[in-house]
């Protein structure tokens, strides 16, 4: 992938070389969809995740998705490796093992709240059936669980990470969410991740043509099953790379200015938009949800 290259006409940013230093002396190297999201929604919340490394308990939820991840990740394996998707008892099967081993793991909390886990596992093998039923025959698959990791600009120490559930043999990129309540538009329009991995396949030559969620919700009354398509536009990549670039120099000031142990104020993200000839370009803050004028004409 040609970073330095890739991101030569968007409009450039003084951006930190590096990212600050956590407090057990190990520098972060990189930035992903999930923390932009969260440096985005508290900073705080940020530096005690990231700098501290403070983790809270897992949610039941976040475990019965990670548990589902897993085994539509061996259904779509066995089709790259042999063509054929694996039967139905067998994908099951992994999933039970794979919740065991999850429950299993001492250095991982959970937190059950009001939740049965047996009832929330008999969810998760309700919401692997429906996404084997409907939506995985629609896909065929060319990766599953891809990584990437590239830098906006060569003398940048850091990089963005990410990885992509599935790409589709359309072009498509697949990311499948296991969730109580379906994926709305409006946060697939916004999400950073879509905009993330739209960005990287378009610096690697290789544009995605739009940004799939495959959302399952476990506990629907009536659809168990939704695909939610989302696409960006070159400004709107472009206008990512600016935020990007914006929020890896917040982060660094507010880590210089309060250091790791905070606590961290909330970032002023009036300089985000970085760029007047840019920004007339926008009917909203690039950052956000805004549609450009351009591409709305």
């Amino acid at each position: 992938m040609p970073p330095a290259t890739a991101a030569a006409d968007t409009p450039r940013l003084l951006a930190p070389v590096r990212l600050p230093v956590r407090l057990d002396g190990r520098r972060i190297d990189h930035l992903s969809a999930s923390s932009l999201a969260k440096f985005w929604r508290c900073p705080e919340a940020w530096r005690a995740h990231y700098l501290t490394r403070v983790r809270g308990p897992e949610s039941a939820e976040l475990r019965r998705g990670w548990v589902v991840d897993a085994a539509i990740e061996a259904h779509y394996r066995a089709i790259l490796d042999t063509g054929r998707p694996l039967p139905p008892s067998d994908v099951e099967q992994i999933y039970a093992a794979a919740w065991q081993r999850r429950v299993d793991d001492a250095s991982v909390e959970i937190e059950w709240g009001d939740e049965d886990p047996v009832a929330v596992k008999d969810a998760g093998l309700v919401a692997l059936r429906a996404y084997l039923a409907d939506l995985a025959p629609t896909v065929r698959p060319v990766s599953v669980q891809r990584e990437f990791a590239f830098a906006l600009a060569p003398e940048l120490e850091w990089t963005l990470v990410g990885r992509l559930d599935l790409e589709d043999g359309d072009g498509s990129i697949i990311d499948v969410k296991i969730k109580k309540r379906h994926v709305a538009q409006a946060d697939a329009d916004s999400d950073p991740q879509p905009s993330l991995y739209l960005l990287e396949r378009a610096l690697a030559g290789r544009p995605a043509p739009r940004f799939l969620y495959h959302s399952v919700s476990p506990t629907a009354k009536q659809v168990k099953t939704k695909i939610v398509v989302t696409r960006r536009t070159r400004a709107q990549l472009q206008a990512f790379v600016v935020r990007v670039l914006a929020t890896a120099r917040a982060i660094d000031g507010l880590n210089r200015a309060f250091g790791p142990d905070g606590p961290w104020p909330l970032a002023d993200p009036t300089h985000w938009c970085c760029s007047p000839r840019f920004c007339a370009a926008w009917t909203s803050c690039p950052g956000g949800a805004g549609v450009s004028r351009s591409a709305a004409a």
